[in-house]
């Protein structure tokens, strides 16, 4: 069962609306007091370069509300009806990556599905220290619900432990935080990292059922994910006793085509003529794979099959065209999204806590037969 919040739902639903007023009034108030010293600062000097903070590096997604309602709100937010609106707020890891861009356009997009709530984003840009800030900032905006994407599923469970005393809901998203955060949040909805690794054992398996010899691109213990795939191949092909020889394993590739293509490169030449298969991290390392094998002139591996997680085009078009590329497990950066956003609006506006701790999006198994059926995952 989900934890949930420490007194009753409607009654912390009041308290939260009567924080959030008075976050607002204050917050009015703050503005026009900056506003009245940048523009003294501004007669009696040349200016300076401004402090950069966490609040600074946020991006609000408003969804209802025009640029005039936005001003009655900063003139009087407790009579207006955008001022009642439960905030949530959504803490992301990043958004420069194809996956991470995709999930932020989605969250903007889906927005006005949910016009009764106020959708929230902070890019913590890839910095632990900075998301545990912004998950202060949050708890301090009166949040009604917060969504995480940990960057460090051991570094934020001191974040997750402060939402939690402050008794807002916690939506962890992506990729979960460690076991000892567990008692932190209400519930995770992302992919299941494990399954993905077990899913591509099976469809390797489907291609050799008598066994076969592979390399794993990209494996990185230190990161949640990554650990979570090997984990998820390796224990699935123990388990079902699949015949299969691992000759090496990369550094970690940090989700890099360029660096997946250089690992490869190097595997093909140690191990020429002897490599039947490539479990990649991700797509990206994946393609780079495949680039390494297309670009080999040594005519002996001409048959290297790849799998990876992720269902990028140009991954997508290699599946359809049948010959290195056996399939990748499709995660989709609108799914989770889509799927989280539901949760969160059922929390918040419908008083619906999941009885599940852990709820996994779906994961298609994509080959070439099926590979027509899917649009690009980002």
């Amino acid at each position: 069962m989900c934890l949930r919040p420490r007194c009753s739902l409607n009654t912390w639903r009041k308290n939260s609306a009567e924080k959030r007023r008075d976050m607002r009034k204050r917050a009015a108030a703050l503005f026009m007091v900056f506003c009245l010293t940048a523009a003294l600062a501004g007669c009696g000097t040349n200016g300076g370069k401004a402090e950069q903070t966490a609040a600074e590096k946020t991006t609000e997604v408003q969804t209802a509300a025009s640029s005039e309602e936005k001003t009655t709100e900063a003139a009087d937010a407790s009579q207006t009806p955008a001022a009642e609106r439960p905030i949530v707020c959504l803490l992301m890891s990043k958004t420069t990556s194809a996956y991470s861009g995709a999930y932020f356009s989605n969250f903007k997009e889906k927005a006005v599905e949910y016009p009764d709530v106020e959708w929230i984003a902070f890019d913590a840009q890839n910095d632990p220290t900075l998301q545990a800030q912004q998950a202060e900032e949050a708890i301090a905006m009166g949040a009604a619900c917060i969504m995480m994407q940990p960057i460090d599923g051991t570094a934020l469970i001191a974040a997750a432990k402060k939402i939690s005393e402050a008794e807002i809901p916690l939506v962890i998203c992506n990729k979960k935080l460690t076991e000892e955060g567990e008692p932190y949040y209400t519930c995770y909805f992302g992919p299941d990292c494990y399954l993905e690794g077990q899913l591509a054992a099976d469809l390797l398996h489907e291609k050799y059922p008598d066994g076969c010899n592979y390399v794993h691109l990209g494996q990185d213990t230190s990161d949640e994910v990554g650990r979570l795939r090997l984990a998820g191949f390796e224990d699935q092909a123990a388990e079902k006793d699949y015949k299969f020889e691992c000759l090496g394993v990369s550094p970690s590739c940090n989700w890099s085509a360029e660096n997946g293509k250089t690992y490869m490169a190097a595997f093909l030449t140690k191990f020429s003529g002897q490599i039947d298969a490539v479990w990649a991290i991700d797509d990206a390392v994946g393609y780079g794979a495949l680039q390494a094998v297309q670009e080999d002139l040594s005519g002996e591996n001409e048959k290297v099959q790849i799998i990876s997680v992720g269902g990028q085009e140009a991954n997508l078009n290699a599946i359809k065209e049948g010959k290195n590329y056996l399939g990748t497990i499709y995660q989709s950066p609108i799914l989770e999204s889509d799927g989280a956003m539901k949760i969160v609006n059922d929390i918040v506006i419908n008083q619906k806590v999941p009885s599940e701790k852990s709820i996994s999006m779906e994961l298609p198994v994509i080959t070439v037969d099926n590979a027509g059926e899917y649009p690009p995952a980002y």
